[in-house]
């Protein structure tokens, strides 16, 4: 994906933890009735399978985060359950944004800080470990982090470093992450912002990058919304909240004006004691 500068990266793994999978056979077997044909993806199939199993991202994550970050570990587990219900509602297959979703926040890693910033550091990681690229680019750049990357004067040093994942699995997974509260609730997206910037003070570069990113991110979740409305065959039931996290039907705009009419140091939610400050991350 990154060209001559990914293969260099990658010949000097020689046995990736995460590697694409063989092809299956198209063949159907003298004898065995085929399946009737699958539903219409809106998930991008070519991305969709280019890890071997989930389950080894799942064992990476949990091999850095679990005893170290146990609070983390809650909210990356309960991250990849909601990635896979978005695959499911979207008849899509989860491999890719599951997997993402597992490795997210990889990056938080004691042993693995480099730049403190998580998701520069994850990928970074994520690739002299050999993972596929497409894979490493969504951590790399997952809920915005562009935009905080900017802030904290690293901005070239990620475009440099890494292209953006694939753009509707790089939403669902921003969906995902900003739909989940640190102890792994299901929250809506405003309430999410607003517990970020309460835990983190005004003199932040979190709080600075919330500031900045929150329109985006709310146009993201609004966009994944439309998206989740737009197939109910997949399942009749909401993805997070029974409201939704964002209304697709206003496009965001109630829930940014109710972030924007909180003051700052009073945005909080139940999910946001201040307990939460013993770990650092969102």
């Amino acid at each position: 994906m990154l060209g001559a500068e990914s293969s260099q990266h990658r010949s000097t793994v020689t046995r990736p933890l995460i590697s694409a999978p063989r092809r299956p056979s198209c063949v159907v077997p003298p004898g065995r009735v085929d399946r009737a044909p699958r539903r219409a993806s809106v998930l991008p199939e070519r991305y969709g399978r280019v890890v071997t199993t989930t389950g080894k991202a799942k064992e990476l994550a949990q091999s850095k985060l679990a005893r170290s970050l146990p609070r983390r570990w809650r909210h990356v587990m309960a991250v990849a359950a909601q990635a896979r219900h978005v695959c499911h509602r979207l008849g899509g297959s989860s491999d890719l944004l599951v997997a993402a979703a597992w490795l997210h926040d990889i990056g938080y890693a004691p042993d693995l800080v480099d730049t403190g910033f998580h998701p520069l550091d994850g990928a970074r990681y994520l690739r002299r470990a050999g993972v596929d690229e497409p894979l490493v680019s969504l951590v790399a750049y997952h809920s915005c982090a562009q935009i905080e990357a900017d802030v904290r004067g690293l901005g070239t040093v990620l475009s440099a470093e890494f292209l953006p994942g694939d753009s509707l699995i790089a939403d669902a997974l921003c969906y995902c992450d900003m739909t989940t509260s640190p102890d792994g609730e299901q929250v809506q997206v405003g309430d999410r912002l607003v517990e970020i910037r309460g835990r983190y003070g005004p003199d932040d570069p979190v709080t600075r990058f919330v500031e900045l990113a929150a329109p985006e991110i709310l146009a993201t979740a609004g966009r994944v919304e439309e998206l989740l409305a737009s197939h109910p065959m997949y399942g009749s039931d909401r993805l997070s909240c029974d409201a939704g996290c964002v209304d697709a039907s206003t496009g965001a705009s109630a829930t940014r004006a109710r972030y924007r009419a909180i003051p700052t140091g009073l945005r909080r939610t139940p999910c946001s004691a201040s307990v939460y400050r013993l770990e650092t991350g969102r």
